[in-house]
């Protein structure tokens, strides 16, 4: 159940950001635009990624810590 709030924004992020990618595809007459554009977007669903990851690494120690109180 602690998975899911993590999860559904990490989605989150990563469709908005998608999206932004998207716009920025078709926004942009020029090639390099298009090239930082997408390296930008990227760069930061990478980081999304990265952080969900982080994430869900910190509420399993979270669990383990809770049992070694018993």
């Amino acid at each position: 159940m602690k998975y899911i709030a993590p999860a559904f924004f990490g989605f989150l992020g990563f469709v908005l950001i998608g999206g932004y990618f998207l716009l920025i595809t078709f926004a942009f007459e020029t090639l390099l635009a298009k090239i930082i554009g997408g390296i930008i977007t990227l760069v930061l669903l990478i980081g999304v990624i990265f952080v969900y990851i982080q994430r869900v690494k910190e509420i399993k120690e979270e669990e383990k810590n809770d049992y070694s109180k018993y």
